[in-house]
């Protein structure tokens, strides 16, 4: 019964959560998304930095340099340039200055990765917006796929375990599903939406994301585990935070920015 209700909640999300961000994406100017995306992923910075109980200071500097290096992305356009380079260096300034030596490199750690892995990962989104709203929905329409092919067939004939050490749930034949979600998906975007890449092209796409899904998944739960959390917070019941929503997405962005520019050269 119970995983019942977790499929029909998914089909509800979807079913709400998909029209919303075509019409959000297609019908409005970059901007919005950027302004979008980027409030998503102050709050998941601040997760993820709350998952570790770190200072205050901690806390409050990441999200001051994580929407730093978000402004200066969508105003120029480059990835982890000069925004990343002066954040690191303040980082390191303002530890010096508000703490004693002891776990210095701890603190000054948490935070250069938690910029990279999720402002630096979420700026590739406002490129592929700029290249094309459609892009954004290809992105999120098969990250959502390959999620769900992997659940519905892990969960269903999964047995061989992927790594039980990070992801105890997580199954060969579920990573196998994710494949094929996010293939699928592509192939279907491709026949109703023009994308400007090959049908060969789109099989590629999408199983780069599908495989990559499973990377930002299991990425995320390494950090959930090394910190002894279950969700990276309460913020949807029964699904956890913004961060587990944009764990695949964080990796996948990249990905599919990389891939286009490889199949489209």
């Amino acid at each position: 019964m119970a995983s019942a209700r977790s499929h029909l909640k998914r089909l509800i999300i979807a079913a709400i959560a998909v029209p919303l961000l075509y019409f959000y994406v297609t019908k409005l100017p970059p901007v919005y998304f950027n302004v979008l995306i980027s409030v998503a992923g102050l709050g998941a910075l601040y997760e993820l930095m709350s998952f570790y109980k770190t200072p205050a200071w901690t806390r409050g500097l990441a999200i001051v340099l994580g929407a730093f290096m978000l402004l200066s992305s969508a105003l120029t356009g480059e990835i982890l340039s000069e925004s990343f380079a002066l954040a690191v260096l303040i980082t390191l300034a303002v530890r010096m200055i508000t703490s004693p030596p002891g776990g210095a490199m701890k603190d000054v750690s948490v935070i250069v990765a938690a910029l990279v892995y999720i402002p630096g990962f979420i700026s590739f989104q406002m490129l592929l917006r700029e290249v094309g709203a459609v892009w954004i929905i290809f992105l999120y329409a098969t990250v959502w796929s390959a999620d769900s092919l992997a659940f519905y067939i892990g969960s269903s004939i999964g047995r061989m375990k992927l790594y039980p050490a990070v992801s105890p749930n997580k199954t060969v034949e579920g990573g196998i599903g994710s494949l094929l979600g996010g293939i699928l998906c592509a192939v279907v975007l491709k026949k109703i939406f023009s994308l400007g890449i090959t049908y060969e092209g789109a099989v590629i796409a999408g199983a780069v994301i599908g495989a990559v899904a499973v990377i930002g998944d299991l990425v995320e739960s390494m950090f959930k585990r090394d910190a002894g959390v279950k969700d990276s917070s309460r913020l949807f019941p029964e699904h956890g935070g913004l961060l587990d929503k944009l764990d695949g997405s964080l990796f996948c962005g990249p990905a599919l920015y990389w891939t286009l520019r490889f199949l489209t050269r």
